[in-house]
């Protein structure tokens, strides 16, 4: 008696469902021609699977990067690590093409489009990504840089990356969360967390720039080169801020300062700001210490802000 099979929703997104496939019965010859035959031909995953494809339960998409392409199209990805065109995104929403472009990416929040290449930043690494045959999805991934550490912690999100007038790729890395505000140096923690770094993209070496952040959920490149990010408030960030990044910078937050030890950090003995000081005060104590270029006043423009846009319009936004 054959199975009846289910029914299976078809409204959003794609799945792969496996099950065993079915054998028929093989007489002693065809089981012998066919294991001489698997010497001279890869066997398939449908010799022994049946695949059927199928759409899920519809889910939200939760978007964490976008950036609108050279051909005019708009790439997204989502906290899955799904990355998606969007075709014709000025055009008529009812009409609008989601067609999936990549899969399996690790967070990505942020994409830049470089010399033919999408850079984006995951977890555990600045990747390259690109489609080198036109079929209109990635196939190849390269790893340019993966100098810091991840421990597993939640909170531990990477934002960029950006690109500087020197054409080096900058990448803000937030600390995890959790437990103490400090980062005690007695315990063994995942380096480079709550600095901003910049990578060569073409030799992959990674140049630790500035400490102190906390959740840098936002970098952008100025329009005359530089670098600012975007932090949120919470310990040793008493309101949300936007930050000119530079060499040697310290931004308040003491959790990464136990990776200053390390080489190519900027200095070395940065010490633990007391708390309780003002941040007005703070160059007494830190002369490294970098007050933010605009506060955001919490709760009115915004609990969280992450990425950001130059406005090139003269007041026309």
């Amino acid at each position: 008696m054959q199975k009846s099979k289910p029914a299976l929703n078809t409204k959003t997104i794609m799945g792969t469902h496996w099950k065993p496939g079915l054998t028929g019965k093989l007489g002693a010859l065809v089981l012998a021609g066919l294991f001489a035959f698997s010497f001279t031909q890869e066997a398939e995953e449908s010799d022994y699977y049946q695949i059927e494809t199928f759409s899920t339960e519809e889910l939200p998409m939760e978007v964490g990067a976008m950036t609108l392409m050279s051909d005019g199209n708009l790439l997204v990805g989502t906290r899955r690590g799904d990355v998606y065109v969007l075709e014709n995104p000025y055009g008529d929403p009812a009409s609008a093409v989601f067609r999936p472009w990549a899969r399996g990416l690790a967070q990505p929040l942020g994409f830049l489009e470089h010399n033919g290449w999408i850079y984006t930043a995951q977890r555990g690494e600045l990747t390259r990504i690109k489609d080198s045959n036109g079929d209109g999805k990635a196939d190849i991934f390269e790893t340019v840089c993966d100098a810091w550490d991840i421990s597993g912690n939640y909170h531990e999100y990477n934002f960029g990356p950006r690109m500087d007038k020197e054409g080096f790729m900058w990448i803000t890395l937030n600390k995890p969360f959790g437990g103490q505000p400090y980062a005690d140096p007695e315990v063994k923690q995942a380096h480079w967390r709550g600095w901003a770094v910049r990578v060569n993209p073409e030799t992959g070496e990674m140049f630790p720039m500035a400490a102190g952040l906390r959740s840098p959920a936002g970098v952008e490149d100025s329009p005359w080169g530089d670098i600012f990010y975007t932090d949120n408030q919470g310990e040793w960030c008493n309101a949300s801020k936007l930050s000119h990044l530079e060499f040697g910078d310290y931004h308040g937050h003491p959790w990464g300062l136990p990776t200053q030890k390390l080489a190519g950090a900027p200095f070395e003995t940065m010490p633990q700001p007391i708390s309780g000081t003002f941040m007005k005060d703070m160059h007494q104590q830190i002369p490294q210490f970098k007050m933010p270029a605009v506060w955001f006043p919490y709760d009115k423009m915004g609990k969280s802000p992450s990425g950001l846009r130059w406005d090139l319009t003269d007041g026309k936004f």
